[in-house]
């Protein structure tokens, strides 16, 4: 899969060596073990859409990829804390993600799986 950061420097959007950065980061998205460093991968790549607009996409595709990586590896803790549905397991999951916000995304995408 070619990431968003390759794409955007053939189209001359940014230098090369930026896009070379950012096409890295993706990449190295879908490997890291560690939930810290996924959630904050997730919040980083949130808080640059933010600041940098014209790269949005960019940073939603790296946030997609290390949110996808963190329900992967992390998949069967977090959704044991999401079917109990107690205080108790909710605050475990946000002390796990570090984050409160990421607990709602996560938990979000855990129930849309339950739908389907």
């Amino acid at each position: 899969m070619i990431a968003p950061a390759h794409e955007a420097a053939e189209v001359g959007i940014m230098s090369g060596d930026l896009a070379s950065a950012f096409a890295d980061i993706y990449d190295a998205a879908g490997h890291f073990d560690d939930p810290d460093k996924l959630s904050q991968l997730i919040f980083g790549a949130r808080s640059a859409e933010l600041l940098m607009p014209d790269y949005a996409q960019l940073f939603r595709s790296i946030a997609a990829v290390a949110q996808d990586e963190l329900l992967t590896r992390h998949r069967r803790h977090v959704k044991d804390a999401y079917r109990l549905k107690t205080e108790a397991a909710r605050a475990w999951l946000v002390d796990y993600l570090g984050s409160v916000s990421l607990a709602d995304i996560i938990e979000g995408e855990v129930e849309r799986e339950a739908d389907h």
